[in-house]
């Protein structure tokens, strides 16, 4: 099944207000996947199938969970995290999809993981900041997302906590855990030794995210140190 032949599916599949937030997700992946050198033809399949599953009905859903060995607690929450996971599995049934970082995007795209491919975080934001979104903090995280992947993942994840909570919805425990691993990785202190050049020759720049270091300003000589990066 080509790209062509997915897209008429899902387009059937979907209410019309869904197929064309699907379609913004699809531009602002790709866009992201160009700019971070990403693979821009997967950022667009994983993009155009990431809310395929949202129509289905609940109860499916956990038929879902249970029959392809899903993780057992997410029967105790809604549609809104279920249709990730469920679609992780419905597209390689339906559509043909057996690409495991495709299927990774596609499931992880509400909540998010810890240490999350490239394809992941650009599906995660994409469905977060595509244009027509109305949260307060569209603007600030599609800013940040044009320079630092990561710490738009951080907020994106930060805000949509905040409005779970003062929702009293449900957390799912995976969300929790994306914070917690990109907001002490965007707050480790100095930089990874394999960037030192580039730092230094002025080709990548260092972003100061802490609060209690606003004061410095662009031109300011820091004091650095170096660690290593245990992750992929």
């Amino acid at each position: 099944m080509n790209f062509n032949e997915i897209q008429e599916k899902v387009k059937q599949i979907l209410p019309t207000k869904r197929y064309e937030h699907t379609l913004r997700v699809v531009d602002t992946a790709v866009k992201l996947a160009e700019k971070y050198n990403a693979n821009v033809e997967k950022a667009r399949l994983a993009a155009l199938l990431h809310d395929v599953c949202k129509p289905m009905d609940e109860v499916e859903m956990k038929k879902y969970v249970i029959k392809y060995n899903l993780d057992i607690k997410l029967l105790d929450y809604p549609t809104e995290v279920l249709h990730g996971p469920v679609a992780g599995v419905y597209i390689e049934k339906e559509f043909g999809i057996a690409d495991e970082e495709i299927k990774l995007a596609v499931a992880n795209h509400t909540f998010g993981r810890t240490n999350m491919s490239l394809l992941e975080k650009i599906i995660f934001l994409a469905d977060y900041i595509e244009p027509a979104r109305k949260h307060p903090h569209l603007k600030e995280v599609t800013e940040v997302a044009d320079f630092d992947l990561d710490e738009a993942i951080r907020l994106s994840v930060k805000y949509t906590l905040v409005y779970l909570i003062d929702n009293d919805e449900r957390i799912y425990p995976s969300l929790l855990k994306c914070y917690n691993y990109y907001n002490i990785k965007n707050y480790q202190v100095g930089f990874k030794e394999k960037n030192k050049e580039k730092i230094l020759s002025g080709e990548k720049i260092i972003t100061i995210r802490n609060k209690s270091e606003a004061h410095f300003k662009k031109g300011d000589i820091l004091e650095a140190v170096t660690y290593d990066d245990n992750t992929n």
